[in-house]
């Protein structure tokens, strides 16, 4: 049986062929829930039982609950169920109100839940008529339960929560097994105004995400972080000082550039993709002019849509960068891109328009109500609901609607392979590099999705707003908790216990920013500073170019994923033994962390960087030198000389192919252990001069190790150790 995903096809479910009448049930035993189960079920079970003591089937098209009053209330059957399926599974709140199943193994059937007896052939006699219920069984069979001999056994039921299924806490997944295998499972949902939602916990997704319920719900996820969450960066008391400017959008119908002379307050922060030229960015020539008013009509949806979304959220200032930073004065722009850390970690709440691929496009637009290609389309069903007494003393019982959305199905496999309905990675702005730092330095924001609006905070994780289920809850919180701590703290130990995660936070920090992609090649550096500020309160050491002094070795092996190329810029950015000297996703150097155990084969004697601006010491840099102490060995030795056997080295990864006719090449060995050897690829690049500058130089093409190859690493103890220099 393989395990395979849904995936939405061209048409609804397709005209399939039958359905058999479902049997009452002599369904598997089930077992009592242990305290802490599934609190949101138990509740509605008692009250379900109580109110539908006595069922009667009055006509084939109706089914009649008797309340607590002993009036029989009668519930036409939907023209999109089958009649045996509502005298049966839908009968029985397909097991929604009954035990949770429970399974302890994968050979043996679930228990709990509600059973049933059909046939293959009357499933699809009763789907071609229509039965939406029997479709949806023949199209999530496997071929191992087709196979099943009739009548089989259909069993339905919601499986407990397991912490892990995302958001809201008790999300009801409903399951369905065929003669004890598993076929199905999906979360449900019901709308906020339908009777099902008092016994469903999702909501459905919002999908007009700029309406004025959709913003007052967002404002309440706000109010509630700030007022109850612990763990999240407090409101800074008194409140923190605006950055330079602020745009006022008091009156969103006439914003204004306003300079803040050291007031204090809050205010919100937009992180967007620019995508395209700003003809409106504030100018030397606007300042004066802004500051009375900017016309609506001048700015682009995406700055619109985050002016109205502020007023919306009851606040007054916003931070947004092409109006916000004077863009033809380089002084204003190296004072603000030096605050630029500060900006986004005092924000009240960042708006991050995820979905918009460009200023213009803006990101309050209504988002389909079915997920786009590649996703399969939600099935409703209905829900018999019961609800508390009336004036009168008696139950009110309704026919709902619960929407099923598909999480797995399985097919031919005994393995799980689920398909999830949003990734974040399928963002615009999780391409692009100056977005990275915006959203890790937020302390919380509203995520402007391809589906819906979410609420990131690093105490919740992510929340859809209102409440819909979410695949995805974990927030992704690159940096350290103490970034957004008021108070300072001095530097970890290097290699302690409380330094290794960090350091493997900086690991995936690099390797998630390097993927990313730049309009200015020369931000490079700049782009990345805010984030390599917020770690270096926390190491403590020089920063230089990407790299820290006191990981040094470990940082400079760093490598690129095989079977990619890496470009080199046209002009200088960085010292070639930085990850900033390519354009590409790179693997950050490990061994210092605990993931490869061993010893350094070389000694750092001096490495320095010379900032294009002192005040932006994380920023961009004109020229970088590196001198280690190291062994080396020449990998295409000059006519004459003894060749080392490569099968000694291991393998060799350019760092691009702009190097590959590079002659002079040596490998540097940095790191051993007992069998493994890894370093790095250099080149001459310029040749001393007699009399004037006997210093060789070199610089970085690539990186080699050795591991899968066997052998030992004592070899390099036979080579000699040299002076060579990087830059």
């Amino acid at each position: 049986m393989h395990f395979i995903s849904f995936r939405k096809t061209s048409t609804q479910l397709n005209a399939l062929t039958s359905c058999q009448r479902p049997q009452q049930s002599e369904g598997p035993s089930s077992q009592n829930l242990s305290e802490g189960g599934h609190h949101h079920i138990g509740h509605w079970n008692n009250h379900w039982q109580r109110s539908t003591t006595a069922m009667q089937r009055q006509n084939p098209d109706t089914f009649t609950a008797e309340d607590q009053g002993g009036n029989a209330v009668a519930h036409e059957r939907p023209p999109s169920i089958c009649r045996p399926c509502w005298d049966g599974v839908f009968s029985a709140q397909y097991g929604l109100f009954g035990k949770p199943l429970l399974r302890t193994g994968t050979e043996e059937p679930p228990r709990g839940g509600y059973s049933y007896k059909s046939k293959w052939e009357e499933l699809q006699a009763q789907a071609i008529s229509g039965c939406s219920w029997c479709q949806f069984i023949l199209r999530v069979k496997t071929q191992d339960s087709e196979s099943a001999a009739s009548p089989f056994t259909i069993i339905v039921g919601i499986r407990p929560e397991n912490g892990y299924l995302g958001s809201p806490k008790d999300t009801q997944v409903l399951c369905i097994f065929i003669n004890g295998f598993p076929i199905f499972e999906g979360y449900l949902y019901a709308d906020a105004d339908d009777p099902a939602a008092e016994f469903i916990t999702a909501r459905s997704r919002i999908v007009d995400v700029g309406s004025v319920q959709a913003l007052a719900l967002a404002k309440h996820h706000l109010e509630d972080c700030i007022q109850t969450h612990d763990q999240c960066s407090p409101s800074v008391h008194p409140s923190p000082l605006l950055p330079t400017r602020v745009v006022d959008c008091t009156d969103p119908s006439h914003p204004r550039l306003m300079v803040t002379d050291g007031l204090r307050g809050s205010y919100v922060a937009l992180s967007y993709v620019w995508g395209e030229a700003q003809p409106h960015s504030t100018t030397i020539s606007k300042v004066n002019t802004y500051s009375d008013g900017i016309s609506p009509e001048q700015l682009p949806q995406t700055i619109l849509d985050a002016i109205h979304t502020t007023n919306a959220l009851g606040l007054q200032y916003l931070w947004v960068d092409s109006l916000c930073i004077i863009q033809d004065s380089e002084e204003d722009k190296l004072h603000e891109i030096a605050r630029m850390g500060q900006i986004y970690r005092n924000t009240y709440v960042t708006i991050i328009a995820a979905s918009a691929p460009r200023v213009s496009a803006g990101f309050l637009e209504v988002r389909p109500t079915v997920p786009p290609a590649d996703f399969p389309p939600d099935i409703d069903i209905p829900l018999i609901c019961s609800f508390s007494s009336d004036i009168k003393g008696r139950e009110q019982t309704r026919v709902g609607k619960v929407h099923i959305s598909p999480i797995s199905v399985y097919n031919d496999s005994d393995t799980y392979d689920h398909w999830w309905d949003y990734f974040p990675e399928m963002e615009p702005v999780h391409d692009r590099a100056w977005c990275m730092q915006e959203y890790a330095m937020s302390p919380r924001a509203f995520v402007f999705a391809s589906h819906t609006v979410q609420f990131h905070c690093r105490t919740g994780g992510i929340q859809n707003v209102g409440g819909s289920y979410n695949d995805h809850p974990d927030r992704n919180n690159l940096l350290p908790e103490s970034f957004f701590k008021q108070e300072v703290f001095a530097p970890l130990v290097p290699r302690s216990s409380s330094w290794k995660p960090v350091r493997h936070a900086w690991y995936d920090a690099v390797a998630d920013y390097t993927r990313r992609s730049l309009t200015k090649s020369e931000d490079k550096l700049v782009a990345f500073g805010g984030i390599a500020e917020a770690f270096q309160r926390i190491f403590g050491c020089d920063y230089l170019a990407g790299h820290w002094r006191d990981t040094l070795l470990a940082d400079l092996l760093w490598q690129k994923y095989a079977d990619t190329d890496m470009k080199r810029p046209n002009v200088y950015r960085a010292p070639s033994w930085s990850w900033a000297a390519v354009d590409g996703s790179v693997m950050p150097g490990r061994f210092d962390g605990g993931a490869r155990l061993g010893d350094s084969t070389a000694e750092v004697l001096r490495c320095e960087v010379t900032l294009n601006h002192p005040q932006l010491p994380f920023g961009e840099v004109t020229s970088g030198v590196l001198i280690l102490r190291a062994p080396a060995v020449r990998l295409h030795p000059d006519q004459g000389q003894e060749e080392l056997d490569l099968e000694l080295i291991g393998a060799v990864y350019l760092d691009s192919k702009d190097d590959q006719d590079v002659h002079d090449v040596w490998a540097v060995p940095l790191h051993r252990n007992e069998a493994e050897i890894e370093g790095i690829i250099v080149t001459v690049e310029q040749k001393g001069t007699p009399g004037v500058d006997r210093i060789v130089k070199h610089r970085r093409v690539g990186y080699f190790d050795s591991r899968g190859i066997g052998g030992s690493s004592s070899w390099v103890d036979t080579v000699q150790v040299v002076d060579i220099v990087i830059v």
